[in-house]
């Protein structure tokens, strides 16, 4: 089974993102900052407000859909002739399925 990627674009997509960013954070940091503390990393860093605000700077969202579930997302920016990694967050229950295929040409 292969992959979807999806360009987050539109406001559905942007708050599913925000959405997936606050479950996903939630459950990769919880070790290592207070609950409190991770709320606010999340808000600032991951909110749809902030996740638009990359958008608006040429951040470049993904939702990663396998058998039409959203099983993570990533995120990308391309800086001179850099392309800067930002975001790759996956559902553990999906890590099974780590034979994932970036996309290697830019999508806009």
């Amino acid at each position: 089974m292969k992959p979807d990627y999806k360009l987050v674009a539109k406001a559905k997509y942007i708050h599913a993102t925000a959405d997936l960013a606050s479950e996903l954070w939630h459950e990769v940091y919880k070790r290592y900052y207070p609950a409190k503390q991770l709320d606010t990393l999340v808000e600032e860093l991951q909110s749809a407000d902030a996740i638009e605000a990359d958008i608006d700077n040429d951040v470049n969202y993904f939702l990663v859909v396998l058998g039409g579930k959203t099983i993570g997302y990533f995120a990308w920016k391309m800086e001179n002739t850099a392309l800067h990694l930002m975001h790759l967050y996956l559902k553990p229950e999906s890590v099974s399925y780590t034979h994932l295929t970036l996309p290697t040409k830019r999508i806009v």
